[in-house]
């Protein structure tokens, strides 16, 4: 499925990305280059679209022409400041993918999105290349014609489950147990060679908030739980001859085959395991 229709911006200098000369159909090989008119937006507008096994790497599609953008003369391994242009083709050499987190455009031979020169605030008429070099004016980012930022993909399949971290069936003994446990964001699978699914955490949240399946648990968990991985411990009370069945609530997202898992600070217990903590038994520890 293709991502929703936006605008790409210039982090640094708020220009957007447009055809050189404006055209709403250029011709192949038209250069990309950074300006600041925002006027008959539509000859500027884009969208991602998936290329079947590539995961999240796709083609970065000029709307109202059709054409994708590549690296001039189609090369996977392009070197330095090679221009960005529009082209007709589609082949491996044109997959890119977005880094929305960090604001990178990375194309699949692992250069990103650059303005020429490496201003952060450039000309208009910059051109648009790909360089190794990762800094602030290197910053790319997909949004509406306001610049307000936008996941140029399309909404992720959500989850959200209690996954066991523990079980002490009818232990001998009453003691205390310390277990150890990770908190935070974690890339479960991926299919996109090269290249890690990068989520912020300002989307994941977003994204969450949104389903009201969700809403309780995202109100309750700390910030820790959209970040890095880490580890935590807690220390777990066990009777004598009483089974306790330690949970912790994760969060999940998946798209083109790619799994992100966001694992909570909400731990909880329950008395078996076929029964999950709920926030009305008072069993659940933040």
């Amino acid at each position: 499925m293709a991502g929703p229709i936006g605008y790409l911006f210039h982090r640094s200098s708020g220009k957007l990305v447009h055809p050189k000369g404006g055209s709403s159909d250029p011709g192949n090989n038209t250069s990309l280059v950074l300006y600041d008119d925002r006027s008959n937006a539509g000859r500027l507008q884009v969208r991602f679209v998936p290329a079947e096994g590539s995961g999240h790497f796709g083609y970065i599609q000029h709307v109202s022409s059709g054409k994708i953008v590549h690296p001039q003369d189609g090369r996977l391994d392009c070197g330095e400041n090679t221009h960005l242009v529009y082209h007709s083709d589609r082949h491996g050499g044109a997959l890119f993918a977005f880094d929305e987190g960090g604001e990178r455009i990375v194309h699949k031979g692992g250069k990103i999105w650059h303005p020429e020169g490496g201003a952060p605030n450039p000309g208009n008429d910059t051109l648009c290349v790909l360089h190794s070099d990762a800094h602030y004016a290197a910053k790319f980012y997909f949004g509406d014609l306001n610049g307000t930022k936008m996941s140029p993909y399309p909404d992720p399949s959500l989850s959200g489950s209690w996954e066991l971290v523990k079980a002490f069936i009818k232990p001998l003994a009453t003691h205390t147990y310390t277990q150890k446990y990770k908190v935070g964001r974690t890339q479960s699978t991926s299919t996109t060679a090269g290249y890690s699914w990068k989520v912020s955490s300002e989307l994941a949240i977003k994204v969450f908030t949104a389903k009201a399946e969700y809403l309780e648990f995202v109100q309750k968990v700390n910030s820790n739980t959209w970040s890095e991985e880490y580890e935590e411990t807690a220390s777990i009370n066990v009777q004598a001859g009483k089974t306790v069945v330690v949970w912790q609530y994760v969060f999940g997202m998946q798209q083109y085959g790619d799994k992100i898992s966001f694992q909570s600070n909400i731990i909880g217990d329950s008395d078996s395991l076929d029964t999950y903590p709920t926030f009305q038994s008072n069993r659940i520890r933040l």
